[in-house]
């Protein structure tokens, strides 16, 4: 077994003894929280609603024009508020993955009573789905994403907006991609009679409790009576253009057999011009994106729950009230995020976006707020960096004691960028991404610029190199994890013609990555900046990815300009070592 595969291996072995520790039972397992790798799941972010004053809607017209939606989302994933009359769910984003081939669903269920008595096992699902392929020989652990269907871009729904003039209820959905007006089509399930179990329809593989499916898509929009078996026509546009990807309809209320309510659920899939129905995925039911999931556990995409219920073949279960009458009256609420880790949604600049897949205008991050958040006083707010292949919310699934040891025991923000990408290095879109995201959360929360911080493991510890030397003026304080220092690595060799010894684009002296340029990328050469920067640095001496001889070679320029640092050195950690134990305190 490769390095990685004892690695990880030997970490599962870890988190099975530990589970099993005399010293914690299923009533009391405080204990493990302190032993290497059994650290309970990152706690999924509170929130609280406050009325506000009612607002007189606007008219809305089926146009595609969606200026006259005039509510505001929350901006953070998987949640609901009423705004000017406007009910607007904001879903997470990059979650399209469809169903479950049933994989994830047989081990959850094995696994349900481990984790109900012994929550800190469920770090074992985390770990595996970062196992090497030789440990996923037998499918037990899945990868990140829970729906196997593939990502589907056109799918990926963004928000779902209702509101009524009382005739109608108004819809509006958005997706993060769509190229063409036939590539999205959006699912309703209207409930208004408690009970029941029907065939969906439209090719959606589902079964449902609503008397009513309606199928919003490029001249086929239509409610379908599933009792009755009749079908009605309603009134849709869609519009691709830009990043608005916005399918918005009329549908009556009469259809819905609406009075004064009903519940409503929600999906979006392919659409199939040739059928007029929802194209079939290559796993399961056809839809991709549910709606209404506010309570999906902190996972990579978010996706878990989602993966699951499709494969059982229902979306009942992710529904939301619609009041009619609120809708009305122009209904608003105040949202606000409390203690616990969030996915932000915000808005990027056009001008490094473009449309396809994760590349839109629509972005998000990693966001935890101790329990110490208020808007009245000044918090510490702590950058963490993923590693190389990793994606935003990586390290909310893999490494949950980041935000515990450098958020809630510091009582610090955490932040963690995406960097447009899982290995941009943080350069180019990845740099204006965390530009991005700088803005984005010293706007929204009451940060103390004297008290910033970088931290990172891998790429990310390479990034806190980076950005401290960018930006010294920023940064407090820097937190380097098994971290290149230089894109790529650097042996700490360096003498005339030693790239004239290079084999695969590596030299005894600088290793190249990414399409990067070792050399020139040295962070050694401007270390001057990091003056009132101090930093510490954790690196393992049998790293196999980043030479901890380069990493000593720096701290020895850090030792010679006389800057202040602590240099901490694993004799037998390798390149992931740290995040499989996840301990991060000494560093933090």
């Amino acid at each position: 077994m490769p390095p990685r595969g004892r690695r990880i291996a030997s970490a599962l072995a870890l988190a099975v003894v530990a589970s099993a520790a005399p010293a914690a039972s299923a009533q009391d397992t405080s204990a493990l929280e302190q032993l290497p790798a059994t650290h309970a799941s990152t706690p999924r972010g509170s929130s609280s609603l406050a009325p506000l004053p009612s607002v007189v809607p606007t008219p809305k017209t089926v146009d595609g024009d969606i200026s006259d939606w005039t509510g505001s989302g929350t901006g953070f994933g998987g949640t609901v508020v009423h705004d000017r009359g406007e009910l607007v769910y904001t879903d997470h984003i990059f979650d399209s993955w469809g169903s479950d081939e049933g994989a994830d669903a047989r081990r959850k269920e094995q696994f349900r009573e481990t984790e109900r008595a012994v929550p800190q096992a469920r770090r074992l699902e985390s770990l595996g789905q970062n196992a090497p392929d030789e440990l996923k020989s037998a499918r037990i652990w899945s990868p990140e994403n829970y729906g196997d269907a593939g990502f589907q871009p056109a799918a990926d729904l963004l928000e779902l907006r209702l509101a009524s003039d009382g005739q109608s209820l108004h819809v509006l959905a958005r997706t993060t991609t769509m190229a063409a007006p036939t590539d999205t089509a959006v699912l309703l399930l209207a409930d208004t009679v408690p009970g029941g179990s029907r065939d969906a329809g439209f090719n959606s593989g589902i079964t449902t409790g609503a008397e009513v499916a309606v199928l919003l898509a490029h001249g086929a929009a239509r409610a379908h009576d599933l009792a009755g078996g009749t079908e009605t026509a309603v009134e849709a546009k869609v519009n691709p253009s830009g990043f608005v990807n916005a399918i918005e309809a009329a549908v009556p209320l009469s259809l819905l057999g609406a009075g004064e309510g009903l519940k409503l659920s929600a999906a979006t899939g392919l659409f199939d011009p040739a059928t007029s129905e929802l194209k079939t995925l290559s796993v399961g039911p056809n839809p991709a994106n549910v709606a209404f999931r506010t309570d999906e556990p902190v996972r990579t995409w978010f996706d878990q729950r989602q993966a699951i219920a499709l494969h059982s073949r229902s979306i009942d279960d992710f529904s939301v009230d619609v009041d009619i009458a609120k809708l009305s009256s122009g209904h608003s609420e105040r949202y606000s995020p409390g203690p616990g880790y969030h996915d932000r949604v915000f808005t990027s600049s056009e001008a490094i976006s473009s449309e396809g897949s994760r590349d839109g205008i629509h972005q998000h991050y990693g966001l935890y707020l101790p329990e110490a958040v208020r808007m009245d006083s000044l918090l510490p707010l702590t950058f963490w960096m993923h590693w190389r292949g990793g994606n935003t919310h990586g390290a909310g699934n893999v490494v949950p004691r980041v935000f515990a040891d450098l958020g809630e025991a510091n009582g610090s923000i955490v932040v963690a960028p995406r960097g447009r990408g899982t290995s941009t290095w943080y350069l180019g879109e990845g740099h204006a991404d965390f530009n991005e995201v700088w803005d984005d959360a010293t706007r929204l929360w009451p940060v103390d610029r004297d008290r910033v911080y970088v931290s990172g493991h891998s790429m990310g510890g390479w990034a806190s190199y980076l950005l401290s030397i960018l930006y010294p003026d920023r940064f407090a304080a820097a937190f380097s994890v098994a971290a290149p220092v230089t894109q790529g690595a650097w042996t700490g060799l360096d003498f005339p013609g030693c790239d004239s010894y290079a084999s695969g684009g590596s030299s005894p002296c600088y290793v190249q990555s990414n399409d990067g340029d070792a050399r020139t990328q040295h962070t050694r050469k401007l270390l001057d900046n990091v003056r009132n920067v101090p930093l510490a640095i954790f690196h393992g001496a049998a790293d196999e990815l980043v030479p901890v001889s380069g990493v000593t070679r720096q701290v020895e320029k850090l030792v010679q300009l006389g800057y202040r640092h602590r240099y901490y050195v694993f004799p037998n950690y390798e390149h992931y070592t740290h995040p499989a134990l996840d301990q991060w305190a000494e560093g933090a």
